[in-house]
C-alpha cells in the first residue's frame, strides 16, 4: 500500500481530502496491522491503524 493509495481511499470512504505529503506510511511489504500517521493540521495528527490481508 502506497500514500496515494490510501489517500484514494480516506476520499472514497471519508469524503476528506488528504494530502499525500501528510501521509506517513512505514514500508508495508507484508501482511499485518501498520500505524499510519496523518496530518490533519499543524497541530494535529491522528494515527490509524491499516490492516492489510489476504
Amino acid at each position: 500500500m502506497t500514500a496515494p493509495e490510501l489517500v484514494t481511499l480516506i476520499k472514497n470512504v471519508t469524503g476528506l481530502d488528504v494530502d499525500r505529503r501528510d501521509v506517513e506510511i512505514p514500508d508495508i511489504n507484508k501482511l499485518g496491522t501498520y500505524a499510519v500517521e496523518i496530518k490533519l493540521h499543524p497541530e494535529v495528527t491522528a494515527t490509524v491503524n491499516v490492516v492489510v490481508a489476504a
